[in-house]
């Protein structure tokens, strides 16, 4: 879960990154980090796979993945204008409330609990990310607008995304979620990607 909190955080600052290097639009910028992350989740979905991928896949199971991909596409340009009007600082800061959120929902929804060992590594991590963020000094938000609504937003969507993963993997297998739930989530965004852009640059 920690790798996932941080590679996540590490592919929105990459968004940003290409948004405001390049010519690409936010839809185009999330598609084309998602490209290489399928692949990957691809290969290791296949070597992993001990039964068949749609091993305790139901219409329902495949509806909350389809939505899941849907509101992924939503939600990662949400971020993104956020982080055009949030200093870096903040909004790494803000977007944690997906870990206490995630832990929240996971005791509520999976009856998993965390015991004192994760919880005071969740204090660890929040508290880490502040230091980082702050350069050990002090994070000044001068007022909640919008855009600071929307970093929270996308964090508790996070948290609810980790959630619904556990849950899908659970009830299928991690091979499932990496091969199907990974190409429902890649399929939305390239539908909408090819509705804003009919040019995709590959820079």
């Amino acid at each position: 879960m920690v790798l996932y909190f941080i590679a996540n955080t590490a592919s929105r600052l990459l968004v940003r990154v290409f948004s405001k290097t390049t010519k690409l639009n936010p839809y185009a910028a999330n598609l084309l980090l998602q490209i290489p992350t399928y692949i990957g989740m691809l290969i290791f979905g296949v070597v992993t796979l001990h039964d068949s991928i749609f091993s305790g896949v139901t219409p329902q199971i495949m509806l909350l993945m389809v939505l899941l991909g849907v509101a992924q596409v939503y939600f990662n340009k949400v971020t993104l204008i956020a982080q055009k009007h949030v200093e870096t600082a903040p909004y790494m800061v803000l977007r944690q409330v997906s870990v206490p959120v995630s832990v929240l929902l996971s005791s509520i929804f999976l009856n998993e609990t965390l015991d004192f060992k994760q919880i005071a590594g969740m204090i660890v991590i929040m508290s880490g990310t502040y230091l980082v963020a702050s350069n050990g000094g002090k994070i000044k938000i001068k007022h909640f607008s919008r855009h600071e609504l929307m970093t929270i937003g996308y964090g508790v969507f996070l948290a609810f995304y980790s959630i619904l993963t556990r849950y899908l993997q659970i009830e299928t297998s991690l091979s499932t979620i990496l091969i199907i739930g990974g190409l429902l989530e890649v399929i939305p965004s390239f539908v909408t990607t090819h509705k804003v852009s009919s040019k995709i640059s590959l820079e």
